[in-house]
């Protein structure tokens, strides 16, 4: 049975073979495991975020479970928890839910924790991977772990879970007693409420500040710091955001029948809609944007001047370059997608996917997948890659420094392969980027990634030209 059949191969139902491309073969293979897939829990296969290797669970002969990570077996338990084991960013911590009887426990870097009647997330890690929480209950109660210390006991936790500063250093939840809902931030509670929503809850960077909105007497309020803004009205789906550096706060805000952006305290013109899910902050925090539309026309309003108005712009594609000087993101017209770039347009395809365009780490590049006739092309600067059945638009790398080098995963019609430069890798039953995986660049020379050949998980390593 091929590695495939675990669901980590990505579908190719095309015949058509890639056209003919340079092979880059300076390439080494290293043999991290060999899958048994008699005894390995498909669903629970995970790549190391460093593609250092993976993790799975195997059902052992006495009828357990066990961890697989590595190349090392972890404890038996009479179940572990799906899917498996939980990464911190950068894969130096893991985690993972196990039980024993009738009680569970959570195993942090090989460590259990208190066994409780019940664990209700899967853990969190900060993003610094220093800090780990989740939820436990004990009989009717449930209480956040965090670090191995208990939280006060309520009814209940917010589905949200545990919810950390960028910097992990502040931690935030939604409490529920007595029918009230509260925010919790560092422990401390928050104004009890009817209800808070829960994908609204946003902390800033650094944790000093909080948004969310908030049912108080059948009416939504937009609670900013701790303060309700009353006047501001705001849906249910509001995705509020802060800047970068925490100072200025973007929502999507409605008056009557009309829509606005509600930035730095102060509301912009009225629309028939605005979109909260494509507003952006440059990554400097001077820069903001956001998608309106007006009848049946959309533009993007970047520092509060509106862009050419289109038949659609893709949700969730507009970015910042990392310097803030240059945008990018895709428009629709007559049911073709193009890329609109510092206010030019590309060229029309068929379909380019949410998540791109991608610029580069330097800003002087943009990158994107694109289908045309059938097939997908890579698009760098407005030149072309040769066609392929598919392309991964996620797993879109550039090399660090300033170069124009990138990757990203293709389909060849009988396998995947990283495309770099115009030139293919070896071609593997699957390139490992579904769970976790990545394409990690060491040096703009040298290029690592997991791939399957049969049951055995390999580390790819690449030496490519200067």
């Amino acid at each position: 049975m091929k590695y495939s059949s675990l669901a980590l191969l990505v579908a190719a139902a095309f015949s058509v073979s890639a056209a003919q491309t340079p092979v880059r073969k300076n390439v080494s293979e290293k043999r991290v495991t060999t899958l048994d897939t008699l005894t390995s829990i498909r669903e629970s296969v995970v790549e190391h975020p460093d593609s250092r290797g993976v993790s799975y669970v195997v059902k052992t002969s006495n009828e357990t479970m066990a961890v697989i990570l590595g190349d090392k077996i972890q404890k038996d338990y009479d179940a572990i928890g799906m899917p498996g084991v939980t990464y911190a960013p950068g894969g130096a911590r893991w985690a993972y839910m196990a039980k024993t009887g009738s009680k569970s426990l959570m195993v942090v870097d090989g460590v259990e924790s208190k066994k409780y009647d019940g664990i209700g997330t899967d853990p969190v890690f900060s993003p610094d991977g220093r800090r780990v929480a989740y939820v436990a209950r004990m009989g009717v109660e449930q209480k956040m772990v965090a670090d191995g210390r208990e939280g006060k006991s309520y009814d209940g936790i917010g589905a949200i879970g545990p919810l950390f500063s960028a910097d992990g250093k502040h931690l935030a939840y939604i409490a529920v007693d007595s029918q009230r809902s509260a925010l919790v931030l560092d422990g401390r509670e928050g104004k009890w409420y009817d209800a808070i929503v829960m994908g609204s809850v946003v902390l800033s960077r650094n944790g000093r500040r909080t948004v969310y909105a908030a049912v108080e007497s059948d009416s939504l309020l937009l609670v900013v710091d701790g303060k309700p803004r009353r006047n501001v009205r705001v849906s249910e789906a509001i995705r509020p955001q802060f800047s970068p550096d925490g100072a200025r706060l973007a929502v999507a805000a409605y008056e009557g029948a009309m829509e606005y952006a509600f930035v730095d305290g102060k509301g912009g013109p009225r629309y028939d809609r605005v979109s909260d899910r494509t507003m952006a902050f440059s990554a400097n925090s001077k820069r903001f944007a956001y998608l309106a539309k007006k009848g049946s026309k959309w533009c993007m309003v970047i520092d509060g001047r509106e862009g050419k108005f289109f038949d659609e712009i893709g949700a969730e594609t507009f970015s910042f370059s990392p310097d803030g000087i240059h945008y990018a993101y895709v428009a629709i017209v007559a049911g073709k997608r193009l890329v609109v770039r510092d206010g030019v347009e590309g060229k029309p395809y068929d379909a380019i996917p949410v998540g791109n365009p991608v610029f580069s780490p330097d800003s002087r590049s943009l990158c994107y997948a694109a289908k045309a006739d059938g097939q997908w092309r890579l698009a760098l600067d407005g030149k072309e890659s040769p066609s392929y059945p598919s392309i991964e638009p996620a797993t879109i790398t550039f090399a660090p420094g300033k170069n124009r080098r990138v990757a990203c995963v293709v389909s060849t019609g009988t396998g995947s392969a990283v495309l770099v430069d115009g030139t293919l890798g070896p071609v593997y039953d699957a390139v490992l980027t579904r769970k976790g995986g990545r394409l990690v660049f060491d040096s703009p020379a040298a290029l690592r990634y997991l791939a399957a050949r049969g049951q055995d998980v390999l580390q790819i390593s690449e030496k490519l030209p200067p």
